[in-house]
């Protein structure tokens, strides 16, 4: 999978088990706000505006007493997962979530 950088950056991937793209024949496929390689229908402008869309969820969602769409859970998930990813290149292996450790990886380096 390759992740573009943005809101909503052009994000690809390729289903290649041998995990040698651009050597096998493996196409990459575009992911899009409507799918795995179906074509994007949103605008730039409404690509653009995904912090808008965070916060206009955000108001909706105190307005009608509901979770948000994504939850405090979900930011602390994506983060252990990115500090695993530094954990791991630190030790030089796989690391097993949830982290046993709730030290910062990069403490200390």
């Amino acid at each position: 999978m390759h992740l573009g950088f943005g809101v909503f950056g052009a994000s690809f991937f390729c289903e290649d088990p041998s995990w040698m793209p651009g050597q096998s024949k493996a196409a990459w496929q575009e992911i899009t706000s409507n799918g795995l390689g179906k074509p994007e229908t949103l605008s730039a402008k409404e690509i653009d505006n995904g912090n808008i869309w965070i916060v206009n969820d955000l108001i909706e969602a105190i307005e009608k007493d509901r979770a948000p769409l994504d939850s405090i859970y979900d930011g602390r998930a994506s983060l252990e997962m990115i500090l695993a990813v530094y954990e791991s290149h630190k030790q030089d292996r796989p690391i097993e979530l949830p982290l046993k450790s709730r030290k910062h990886p990069l403490a200390g380096w």
